[in-house]
């Protein structure tokens, strides 16, 4: 059953037991939180972490991810110890600091920046939390819990206005800079 703490944060973890394992460091296993993990690119970086014997923990607030990816990535790797999902919000600071404090992470993969530019025009403090004061409550979470290793991605608007499908490595990067 789902386990859903003081601070809001739902807990599921394939098969819906809690398992140990992600909460202590193991020797030649490597834990990695990927934030966004139930968005297009959250999870498939989840899937090569998971087809590369990575344990993940998956943190979205599934305002932009899908639960049916978490899913299918469960029903892939459904032994115990291999993944978990967490549904909470980064903007909560002592939210993502319980969540830091039970589990043993060696990385963070951070890919919880939305990326729509016109909806960013129309709202620009939305963004400004989610992609930079969100940012900073991993940040800090990291540092307060000594993880040192951090990816960071935000695709926002790379590839411009595109004239065809679909994109490669060779398609022309023109960054939209805004009004």
């Amino acid at each position: 059953m789902p386990l859903i703490d003081e601070y809001g944060v739902l807990n599921v973890v394939g098969n819906y037991q809690r398992v140990k394992q992600f909460s202590r460091s193991e020797a030649g296993v490597t834990h990695v939180l990927v934030t966004e993990g139930a968005g297009y690119i959250g999870s498939h970086a989840t899937l090569r972490l998971l087809k590369d014997s990575y344990r993940v923990t998956i943190v979205d607030n599934l305002s932009r991810g899908n639960i049916v990816a978490v899913k299918v990535l469960q029903e892939l790797f459904p032994e115990p110890g291999r993944l978990q999902f967490i549904y909470a919000d980064l903007g909560d600071v002592k939210g993502v600091h319980k969540i830091f404090s039970e589990n043993a992470f060696d990385a963070v993969m951070h890919f919880a920046a939305v990326a729509y530019v016109g909806e960013s025009t129309l709202d620009p403090l939305k963004y400004y939390h989610n992609i930079t004061s969100n940012m900073l409550v991993v940040l800090e979470a990291m540092a307060a819990h000594n993880v040192n290793t951090l990816i960071y991605s935000n695709t926002c608007a790379t590839y411009g206005e595109l004239e065809k499908m679909p994109i490669t490595e060779a398609t022309p990067r023109v960054p939209y800079h805004g009004l």
